[in-house]
């Protein structure tokens, strides 16, 4: 690689010591050497021991807040701190593949992008690989994130400096989807590009995980954003928009295990905006359960 700059890792984390330890050990491995970690740490340690990184040879710089700041005003913490031309994020549940940072680095220098990110291993309580997650940054990214976050979690990206010094860090009035919104703001005026490969392990049901917050996302985050992005929801189509709003939460309404209440929320998603084939394939799992859905679909693949 002809330029190492520096990266920055930003690591945030929440009375969760032990793993927070394991991801600062994945940032530890990276075959790229010019890396900082900062963690942030919101964490009281009443009953805990602290997390101990005595064995980590990077540069480290860890603050301990002892005050709960939230999520997105730890992130902005790390930033404010970061010395480093691009910064990273990584969450205390998830961890990096050793390569992550040397192919986004060379990514983003290849391309002159302004945000790298890549596809990631969802992995469940057990430790396995259940899946494996791509992107969709192709195309008009800005209308796809109105609906969606196809960029994945903030644990995946690399930014450079100069994008977060133009748009700014997390908005803290979001208590969920601080990164899709965040994303929204880098993509309007900046390309994102993807390492089509996966470089990041990412837990998928860690206790205390907010991604999955039904209640907050229904009574707060949604009006929220929707309110935020009206110019842009116009432009796309207001009904566009409110169908996958139905969908998502048909979806978190799903995966709760409350078939009904998704399946209502489908209807809904398809009477807005009837040309999406996401919005069936969920009223017809919701209708039939993922097992017979599952079932459907190998028949129709070998047909």
């Amino acid at each position: 690689m002809p330029d190492s700059p520096l990266v920055s890792a930003v690591v945030p984390t929440l009375d969760r010591p032990r793993l927070v330890e394991c991801a600062v050990e994945s940032i530890d491995a990276q075959e790229y050497s010019d890396i900082e970690i900062i963690v942030v740490d919101d964490s009281t340690y009443d009953e805990q021991r602290p997390p101990s990184f005595e064995d980590v040879d990077v540069d480290l710089k860890y603050i301990h807040s002892q005050n709960p700041m939230g999520l997105s005003a730890a992130r902005n913490r790390g930033i404010r701190e970061a010395a480093g031309e691009f910064v990273a994020f990584l969450d205390d549940d998830d961890a990096w593949e050793p390569d992550k940072t040397a192919k986004q680095v060379e990514t983003l220098q290849r391309e002159r992008a302004g945000l790298c990110t890549s596809w990631r291993y969802m992995i469940g309580h057990d430790g396995t690989i259940e899946t494996v997650a791509g992107t969709d940054v192709k195309g008009d990214i800005v209308r796809k994130l109105l609906c969606r976050n196809v960029v994945g979690p903030p644990s995946g990206v690399l930014v450079s400096r100069h994008v977060l010094a133009d748009i700014g860090g997390f908005d803290e009035d979001f208590a969920l989807w601080e990164d899709r919104e965040w994303y929204l703001r880098v993509a309007q005026k900046y390309d994102i590009v993807s390492v089509e490969e996966p470089l990041l392990r990412y837990a998928t049901d860690t206790p205390n995980k907010m991604s999955g917050d039904l209640r907050k996302v229904r009574e707060e985050t949604y009006d929220r954003f929707l309110n935020k992005y009206s110019t842009h929801i116009e432009k796309y189509g207001r009904s566009f928009v409110e169908g996958w709003r139905y969908r998502k939460l048909g979806k978190m309404n799903f995966d709760a295990g409350s078939r009904h209440k998704a399946a209502c929320l489908a209807g809904r998603a398809i009477l807005s905006y009837p040309f999406e084939w996401s919005f069936y394939r969920l009223l017809l799992r919701a209708a039939v359960g993922e097992r017979m859905y599952n079932y459907l679909d190998k028949i129709k693949s070998s047909i």
